[in-house]
């Protein structure tokens, strides 16, 4: 229960800074948090939303992000990296949704449509062997606990099926099915 408890106030705390970085500065922000300087909410900027506090506020005006949209055994799938791995795989049941919704992860971004060698290697995963895939790059933006539930799924066998219940006990949190469940549902990579 405190696990669960820690990781809803980890998640107040990231929303109440973004709210505070909306119509403040860093330095404001950080002190309303009651954090003890800039670094800190830094640190958890870069640990919860894997961007500083500043790429955030800023919305991600700097970040370039290229995208394709390419063919699956799952259907079409939209795929973007930044220069730091791939951000972002999601179905696109609608191209324009699916563009608008990365589009909304990352509004400032700069977005281009270019097929990318980096996409390739997660074409390669979806229309080759599930079961021996290459080593893709990832830029995620997500807190430690979300990365290690999408990391247990990973070791799930092809053709096998899971509970959240499952993976909280996998994880070593046998309570937190239900936070398992919202990691699942937040992650990026399809």
């Amino acid at each position: 229960m405190v696990f669960l408890q820690k990781k809803y106030l980890h998640f107040l705390n990231i929303q109440n800074a973004k709210d505070l970085l909306k119509n403040k500065n860093i330095e404001q922000s950080s002190f309303e948090l009651g954090l003890a300087n800039t670094s800190s909410l830094h640190d958890m900027f870069v640990k919860i939303e894997a961007m500083t506090a500043i790429e955030y506020k800023n919305g991600a005006e700097n970040l370039s992000l290229s995208y394709g949209l390419y063919d699956s055994c799952f259907g079409e799938i939209l795929i973007a990296s930044s220069l730091k791995g791939i951000c972002n795989i999601s179905f696109a049941d609608s191209r324009s949704r699916a563009l608008e919704e990365l589009k909304n992860s990352y509004p400032k971004a700069c977005f281009q449509e270019r097929k990318d060698l980096v996409h390739n290697s997660v074409v390669d995963i979806f229309n080759s062997d599930f079961n021996n895939p290459q080593e893709v790059k990832l830029h995620l933006k997500a807190s430690e606990f979300q990365v290690k539930v999408w990391a247990a799924l990973l070791s799930i066998p092809t053709g096998h099926l899971s509970s959240y219940g499952d993976i909280a006990k996998q994880i070593n949190n046998p309570k937190a099915s239900p936070v398992v469940g919202t990691a699942i549902a937040n992650n990026p990579l399809s």
